[in-house]
C-alpha cells in the first residue's frame, strides 16, 4: 500500500515515466526478425496441431469422446494443453514487448494477435470439454473454479485482441476485468450454486 500510494501521490516515488521510458530503451535490443520468426514458428506448430488434433480439440463441441478416454480425462487434457500454451504465449509476447528494438507497428500487433486467437480458440475447446464433463457428471468446486479461471483467459484474449486494433490502457482493463470476475466468484455463493445444480440435476 505504501509504495501504490508513494507512486500515485508522487512522494518517494521509486519509478517515475521517465525513468520507466529509458530503462525501456536499454532493453530493448533484440530485432524485430528474430522475434517475428519466434512467433510465425508458433503459431505454425499451433495451426498444425490444431489440424491434426481437430478431431480431439474440437469433439467436445458435439459430445463426441474419443475413444478409449473418460470424460475427466478428456476435460482435464483440454485444461492443462490451455495451461502450457497460455504459459508459453504469455511469456513470448511479455518478452517480445519489452526486449523488442524496433517500433510495435502492424507487423507486431499482427502476431500479438494471432498468438491470443490460437489461445483463444484452445480455450474455447477446453471450455467445451469441461462442459462436456460437467454435463455428465455434476458440479463440483474445483470444476467451477477451472472454468471460472477459462472465462478469465478468455477476456484477457480479447482485451489484448482488441488492443492490437485499437489503442487503450490494457493493463488497466485487464486488472478492472480480474477484480470483476474475482468478486463474481466471492459472492456468487459457489456451494450454494453447486448444490442447486447438482440438486436440480438429480431430480
Amino acid at each position: 500500500y505504501g509504495l501504490l500510494y508513494g507512486e500515485t501521490r508522487g512522494r518517494y516515488a521509486l519509478t517515475t515515466k521517465e525513468s520507466m521510458d529509458r530503462v525501456s530503451s536499454q532493453v530493448a535490443v533484440i530485432p524485430g526478425a528474430g522475434i517475428y520468426v519466434v512467433m510465425a514458428c508458433l503459431c505454425t506448430i499451433y495451426l498444425a496441431f490444431m489440424i491434426v488434433q481437430a478431431g480431439n480439440l474440437f469433439g467436445g463441441f458435439g459430445g463426441n469422446l474419443p475413444a478409449d478416454t473418460t470424460y475427466s480425462e478428456f476435460a482435464r487434457g483440454g485444461f492443462f494443453q490451455l495451461c502450457i500454451v497460455a504459459v508459453i504465449n504469455g511469456t513470448v509476447c511479455g518478452f517480445s514487448y519489452i526486449f523488442i528494438r524496433e517500433d510495435r507497428g502492424r507487423t507486431f500487433r499482427l502476431f500479438m494477435g494471432l498468438m491470443s486467437v490460437f489461445t483463444l480458440l484452445l480455450c474455447v475447446t477446453a471450455m467445451s470439454k469441461m462442459l462436456l464433463y460437467i454435463k455428465s457428471y455434476g458440479l463440483t468446486q474445483l470444476r467451477v473454479y477451472t472454468f471460472w479461471f477459462m472465462i478469465l483467459v478468455v477476456v484477457i484474449c480479447i482485451l489484448v485482441i482488441l488492443r492490437q486494433i485499437r489503442e487503450f490502457n490494457g493493463t488497466r482493463a485487464g486488472v478492472i476485468a480480474f477484480v470483476i470476475c474475482f468478486m463474481i466468484l466471492i459472492y456468487g455463493n459457489v456451494d450454494g450454486r453447486i448444490a442447486e445444480y447438482n440438486v436440480e440435476r438429480y431430480e
